[in-house]
């Protein structure tokens, strides 16, 4: 009975993680979620307003590849950048079977958006999948303590 037992638990710990993609080298990451654009605002180390211009390739990070936009700086908020656009990396839900992109790229064809962003490896990339990108409303923008 006991090795059963050990034998079963052993089976459910190896499903488990194949299913989140351990078996083929991916990273499964538990992402953390922020409940006010403040919170995100004192996370990121780069917070814009902006607009994508174009798709820009990819970049990897987490063992997925993170679709990337130059997108157009209307202001910074929050961090310096030297010039007018920036390239910028839509965070991907990883450890998925699916798209890494289920609820669609926040930054595909973003019109007039807050972008709350931090560096990773030197590039920029959306906080997390879900909460990297808002809707511009200047109530928001100007409600962010600095």
């Amino acid at each position: 009975m006991r090795a059963t037992t050990t034998s079963l638990s052993i089976a459910l710990f190896l499903t488990c993680l194949a299913g989140c993609g351990y078996a083929s080298g991916a990273t499964c990451v538990d992402w953390v979620r922020f409940e006010t654009p403040q919170e995100k605002f004192d996370q990121a180390e780069l917070v814009i307003v902006g607009s994508g211009t174009e798709r820009d390739g990819t970049e990897s990070i987490y063992d997925a590849e993170a679709h990337s936009y130059r997108m157009d700086v209307a202001e910074v908020l929050k961090g310096e950048l030297p010039s007018g656009t920036v390239r910028v990396s839509s965070m991907p839900v990883t450890c998925t079977a699916g798209s890494q992109y289920p609820e669609g790229d926040p930054l595909d064809g973003a019109s007039d958006v807050l972008i709350f962003a931090n560096r990773h490896e030197g590039e920029w990339f959306t906080l997390t999948p879900f909460d990297g990108v808002l809707p511009y409303s200047e109530d928001i923008a100007s409600s962010l303590i600095r």
